[in-house]
């Protein structure tokens, strides 16, 4: 009876013994499946590896392409200038190949990724994305240059007699003053297909002392010294003519660009840039943000206007009407910026670098001021002249 009872147990653990040994392997064979398999998790991780591979691949050639447009190495970079003054691209020396769709970018400067953006769009090499936007170049103190494209059909190199603007030119011949070894206004444009203007209104550092704080707020600006084309810094204003030349000429000086006055021509040709893309530059300017009877507010530099004197503050403003209207640091108001240029019309009116036959009066300043008007609008006055509401603006020639 025992021995029959060993032998049953014995068959038991048998059976069971198979049944186990059937079970590992069915969970083998979905394990191997699992990881192995067409779907398995071996092969997923292979195909994640490989697309993880090509991203890297794709960015690094995206930062690689990016790199050889936006840095300044061995001369290859968009329109850098080398030391032999050949302009260059991808290591080549063709004169031919920068337009206005292709401009170039001096040595000492470097593009900013401000809403332009700065890479080819063609294999050819012919074409930048972002050229009509608004392309923002920087110096290595941090002052900001936009690029204005001339095409010579839609955005024409020339002075225009604009709707509503005070002082008609009507053919008047326009003396321009532009900087030493700088040959014409229309040699540049021949050879670069465009420009670059100061993003902002010239300003200055804030005051290091008193005295200097009193002939920057209430008395003639006069001093000559580097102006500044950067975001919230005091706006040079209460300065003639001269002056205003003398400084910005002081900008840039050197083998590569030279700085200078902006022209009427160089104006009126921003204007019709503006104008194409649906701005409303002359009559009334209510595409604009900066003038006495819209109500504006931010915070910093500002100055009210009382009796034509100033007193800049820091902090926030908030004006309602003419009586309590402020004169901001460069670029606070959101709404004056149109292909990333600010303060185009307003606060100030800006200086150009010409007059008429009348060189005791005839000396012309542009751009609207803190009031109901265009930026088209062109002024002119005594070059000793000296208002609250006139400051100047600065331009790049290639040299």
């Amino acid at each position: 009876m025992k021995e029959n009872k060993k032998r049953k147990n014995k068959g038991i653990t048998l059976i069971a013994l198979v049944i186990t040994i059937i079970v590992l392997l069915i969970l083998a064979a979905v394990t191997i499946n699992l990881t192995l398999g067409e779907r398995g998790i071996f092969t997923i991780a292979q195909q994640a590896a490989k697309e993880t591979k090509l991203a890297q691949e794709k960015e690094e050639a995206e930062l690689d392409r990016g790199q050889a447009i936006l840095s300044e190495y061995n001369g290859t970079a968009v329109g850098k200038k080398d030391s032999s003054k050949n302009r260059t691209l991808s290591g080549k020396t063709e004169e031919t190949a920068y337009t206005y769709k292709n401009p170039i970018i001096p040595q000492g400067f470097t593009a900013v990724d401000d809403g332009a953006a700065w890479y080819y769009v063609d294999e050819a090499q012919t074409e930048v994305k972002g050229w009509n936007d608004g392309l923002v170049i920087e110096d290595e103190e941090g002052n900001q240059f936009v690029w204005v494209p001339v095409d010579e059909e839609k955005v024409k190199y020339e002075m225009k007699d604009w709707e509503g603007s005070t002082v008609a030119l009507n053919g008047t011949e326009v003396t321009v003053s532009l900087p030493n070894g700088v040959d014409s206004e229309e040699s540049q444009i021949n050879k670069y297909h465009g420009f670059y203007v100061a993003r902002y209104e010239a300003g200055y550092e804030k005051a290091e002392n008193e005295t200097d704080k009193a002939q920057g707020d209430t008395a003639k600006n006069n001093k000559t010294d580097k102006p500044l084309s950067k975001y919230g810094v005091k706006v040079w204003n209460f300065i003639e003519w001269d002056q205003a030349k003398a400084s910005a000429e002081m900008m840039c000086n050197n083998n590569n660009v030279k700085s200078g006055l902006i022209t009427m021509t160089q104006w009126d040709t921003i204007c019709t840039w503006f104008s194409n893309s649906g701005l409303k530059v002359d009559g009334n300017r209510d595409d604009w943000k900066q003038y006495y009877n819209l109500i504006y507010r931010g915070s910093g530099w500002h100055a009210g206007r009382d009796k034509f004197l100033q007193n800049w503050e820091e902090g926030d403003y908030n004006t309602v009407d003419m009586k309590d209207a402020y004169i901001t640091a460069s670029g606070l108001n959101n709404g004056d910026y149109h292909k990333s240029i600010a303060d185009f019309t307003g606060s100030l009116w800006e200086w150009v670098a010409g007059h008429g036959g009348n060189i005791n009066y005839d000396y012309y300043y542009r751009g609207g001021g803190i009031s109901n008007l265009s930026c088209s609008d062109c002024r002119k006055n005594s070059g000793r002249w000296c208002y609250d509401q006139v400051g100047f603006r600065v331009t790049l020639y290639l040299t």
